[in-house]
């Protein structure tokens, strides 16, 4: 009798083992997979959130290189471009729209990569330090004197901080698959609507070779 309580015992020990290794193998199991979906999710919102913000950047960057002039543009570009828009009255139009872009990005940034999300507040940074300077510069009277170096300075500066925010969305924000496709496309209406010196170049090559030809 006291043999079978202890087999019993033994039997009842072995299965609550069994049952509970069950239950935590599950457990685990269930976390596991609750795990793998939220990592999902987060991938998912991160990766939706980039998207956004790549396309905000590239209009942003789009904006900022009309600001900064052609190719690797200069203050004298800069300079002109500004004086246009304080003729027609649009610098606050602009500036405004560029910082509407930015607190956009700003705000899905909350959801993108942890890189992203610094290079998105850096580029955001170096936008409004420029926009600050540029407003003190074109509040500011026009100094006389050797103060009007550090008054030109601040729109030198502007222009740099401006610079810096396009490189920050070039190399660190993914606008490099919109630039890659914008290029592409430059590069297609470019070979339909060849320039007009390269069409008289041809016409000119070809009356050349008709009028060789018709002489020979």
């Amino acid at each position: 009798m006291i043999q079978e309580a202890t087999d019993s015992g033994q039997l009842w020990l072995v299965a609550s083992t069994i049952v509970s290794a069950a239950a935590a193998f599950a457990l685990a199991g269930f976390a596991g997979v609750h795990l793998w979906k939220e990592n999902r999710r987060t991938k998912h919102r991160q990766f939706s959130a980039h998207t956004r913000i790549s396309a905000t950047a590239f209009l942003a960057r789009r904006q900022l290189r009309s600001w900064l002039g052609s190719g690797s543009g200069s203050p004298d570009a800069f300079e002109e471009w500004l004086l246009t828009a304080q003729n027609v009255g649009s610098l606050s139009t602009h500036l405004d729209i560029a910082e509407t872009r930015f607190i956009e990005m700003l705000s899905l940034a909350v959801d993108a990569e942890p890189e992203i999300m610094s290079s998105v507040r850096s580029a955001a940074v170096h936008f409004l330090s420029g926009a600050n300077r540029l407003n003190t510069f074109v509040d500011t009277a026009r100094p006389v004197g050797i103060e009007i170096a550090d008054w030109v300075q601040l729109r030198n500066d502007a222009w740099l901080d401006f610079g810096d925010c396009v490189h920050i969305l070039d190399d660190k924000v993914g606008v490099d698959a919109w630039l890659k496709e914008a290029r592409a496309l430059d590069g297609k209406r470019a070979k339909e609507n060849p320039p007009v010196g390269m069409l008289i170049a041809k016409f000119a090559h070809a009356l050349e070779r008709l009028h060789r030809d018709t002489r020979d």
